[in-house]
């Protein structure tokens, strides 16, 4: 069986500290557990010209970014050979002045599942949503067992 490949385009360190971001504590190792070919491009390093080409090259099925301060327009771009999704966490206070913004851009938005409301207000199909919940991820995080 064919494995389906994912980029992943985040933050690796948490800004000014030497620590994980928590895009990597909440998600990394999920989905290759799952299955998938998953390769981690460090948004630190994010050059939209060569990112572009090396998702051109790759060819991944999926592209996800998990947004920060900026709404990268060429995104759109990529929507011509893989599917972009885009994970938002802050909606309660960013949604009007930033994630709003990214409808157009991408295949889907994947965020907490009393977000929608908001999204389908501006356009977002029920099948571009998808929804999730924050969780124990048994790659990056330690259980005591303890109560």
């Amino acid at each position: 069986m064919i494995k389906k490949k994912i980029v992943w385009l985040l933050q690796e360190k948490r800004d000014n500290r030497n620590e994980y971001s928590s895009a990597i504590t909440w998600w990394y190792g999920i989905l290759e557990n799952l299955g998938y070919e998953v390769i981690y491009s460090p948004y630190e390093e994010y050059n939209s010209d060569e990112f572009y080409y090396s998702i051109k090259e790759y060819n991944p099925d999926f592209v996800f970014h998990v947004c920060y301060d900026l709404i990268h327009t060429e995104f759109i771009k990529l929507r011509d050979f893989t599917k972009v999704y885009v994970v938002q966490s802050d909606d309660d206070y960013r949604y009007d002045v930033f994630a709003k913004f990214w409808i157009p851009l991408v295949d889907g938005i994947i965020s907490y599942p009393g977000n929608y409301t908001q999204y389908e207000k501006d356009g977002l199909g029920e099948n571009q949503f998808v929804k999730i919940n924050w969780g124990f991820n048994p790659n990056t995080m330690t259980y005591s067992g303890k109560n």
